[in-house]
């Protein structure tokens, strides 16, 4: 893209660390209840089946963006190249839905999927359009369209199909510095607003922009971003959002959890934490940075100190760096992701938000679906080659957990998690 005669980059290679923007601020009204001290069941994550090969054939997966299952399918759905690999429950590809292109039945840069009426749904990322799927596979539908940004919002485009039949249009995904607003429509499939869901609000400091020689400049999202994370709910209900907030200097801090309907409006609840330190985050973050340049052949030192410089300052990290909505309605909350930490947290709540339990997972493990029943994560394993996992949870001994808990904060931080309590 150019900005009348500046080149804009778009920082590639270190998308492993860059986390996506979201921001939300309810349309409609919502309760916010505390929630429940107890911090249930300790779990760990167990493998039970897995999908993908190193084989060069139709089971090698490279970008997965989403996963959806039926009762005789699993459906992974691939960004770049853009496919929908259909695989049988025992973990055997069986054939492949939509191709790259821009025609009927074609994908590019997808990033959702979902089922609705026995049909396969397939929206969002940069394709800016839902294609629809029969369940053979023939293409059924295309909605394409865009509601034009007002003020200093985004454009939305289509995302997602709605459990009602109707069409959720968001955000495109684009890095963009000058947007303040995004809103989330509910529209028909022909691109008629039914009605705002609710308004997202981009934290200022959460997009940096690196001044380079020579009039370029590198857009990227900053790695401890302040502003809430959604999730669409896998029924087609809505939304889950999670406002982040910020750290009160008493320490009495919160994050709030949002289940939006299809309506705008929705119940939440607040989950209180303790603020962890962010001391040192720059500077593990600028090594992370080296040697992911290292990798890909040459360190430019010059664009690393652009990027320190441009980024804005954090005291203490974000609470939450993501959210899954349960298919049985439970919330699945990625707690801080501290830079340099093998491990992250996870805390699970139902819809009134009592905390059912918790566990720790590898920093690197994505996970897309989850229930109390089963969790499907995506894994990179050799040669990044990454690999699509069906979990379970396992009952954990509590010591062990909070042991991983101290060992992730401190490789992190250089802090005990004693000093922060």
């Amino acid at each position: 893209m150019r900005r009348g005669a500046v080149r804009v980059t778009e920082i590639r290679r270190l998308a492993r660390s860059l986390v996506p923007i979201a921001a939300i601020v309810l349309a409609g009204g919502c309760d916010a209840a505390e929630s429940s001290q107890d911090e249930g069941a300790s779990w760990r994550l167990e493998e039970i089946a897995r999908f993908g090969s190193l084989e060069a054939d139709g089971s090698a997966l490279t970008r997965v963006a989403a996963v959806a299952r039926t009762d005789s399918m699993v459906l992974v759905l691939e960004s770049s190249p853009p496919r929908v690999a259909v695989f049988d429950h025992e973990g055997r590809w069986l054939r492949d839905l939509g191709r790259a292109g821009d025609g009927p039945g074609e994908l590019f840069f997808p990033a959702e999927i979902g089922t609705n009426d026995g049909n396969v749904w397939v929206g969002g990322g940069r394709g800016m359009r839902v294609e629809i799927f029969g369940p053979g596979g023939a293409p059924l539908a295309s909605h394409r369209w865009s509601i034009p940004r007002d003020s200093l919002g985004d454009v939305a485009v289509p995302a997602a199909v709605l459990s009602d039949g109707s069409v959720l249009a968001g955000p495109r995904g684009t890095i963009a510095p000058d947007v303040r607003s995004r809103p989330w429509y509910r529209v028909t499939p022909a691109g008629e607003v039914l009605g705002l869901l609710y308004r997202q609000r981009a934290s200022n400091g959460d997009v940096f922009v690196a001044q380079l020689s020579g009039g370029r400049i590198i857009i990227g999202l900053h790695p401890l971003p302040q502003s809430p994370v959604v999730d669409i709910r896998p029924d087609g209900g809505g939304l889950v959002a999670v406002e982040t907030g910020g750290a009160r200097p008493d320490g009495r801090s919160s994050f709030r959890i949002r289940i939006i309907g299809l309506d705008g409006a929705g119940h939440g609840f607040a989950v209180p934490y303790a603020p962890i330190p962010a001391e040192g985050w720059l500077d593990r973050y600028a090594e992370e940075m080296e040697r992911d340049m290292a990798r890909s052949g040459s360190v430019d030192r010059t664009q690393l100190a652009a990027i320190r410089e441009s980024m804005g300052p954090r005291e203490v990290y974000p609470p939450v760096s993501g959210v899954v909505a349960g298919t049985d309605g439970t919330v699945w909350v990625r707690r801080e992701a501290l830079i340099g930490a093998d491990s992250i947290r996870w805390q699970v709540f139902d819809p009134t938000g009592t905390q059912l339990g918790a566990f720790t997972a590898p920093a690197d493990l994505r996970i897309l679906r989850a229930s109390l029943e089963e969790v499907w994560a995506v894994e990179p394993r050799e040669l990044d080659v990454p690999f699509v996992l069906r979990m379970r949870l396992e009952p954990s001994d509590t010591t062990e957990l909070q042991a991983q808990d101290d060992i992730a904060l401190t490789s992190a931080t250089g802090v005990a998690l004693e000093e922060t309590r």
